[in-house]
């Protein structure tokens, strides 16, 4: 599937620039070697889940403790409204990554390979 991939760069900066729709996302932080590393690929409403990330609402310890560390950090996103797609793609985005922050896998049934956004 082809997805047309948006940046928020930086992230905490831009998060209200998050569209008011369904996709899927990717939160990547910048690394000693100036190259950035998923660490959270997630779904839903975009502009509702990138900024519940950075609330006190934040139920992921591990994900709040380490987006409260200040890092340099980037949301690549996707809109996607159909709700088995997205499943199938954040499962794919999640294997693909292999992000350190998610707790579990998604619900997905079946992988839906989509092209890569960069991480440059």
């Amino acid at each position: 599937m082809k997805l047309d991939w948006y940046k928020l760069e930086p992230y905490r900066k831009n998060v209200d620039k998050a569209p008011d729709a369904d996709g899927v996302y990717a939160l990547c932080t910048l690394q000693d070697n100036n190259k950035y590393k998923v660490r959270y690929v997630g779904q839903g409403n975009l502009a509702g889940r990138l900024k519940c990330h950075l609330s006190d609402q934040e139920e992921n310890e591990a994900l709040k403790e380490h987006i409260a560390k200040g890092y340099t950090m980037k949301a690549v996103y996707a809109r996607v409204s159909k709700k088995s797609d997205r499943d199938g793609i954040e499962l794919f985005l999640y294997n693909y990554f292999e992000p350190k922050y998610n707790r579990y896998a998604p619900p997905g049934d079946e992988e839906i390979e989509v092209n890569l956004f960069t991480l440059d």
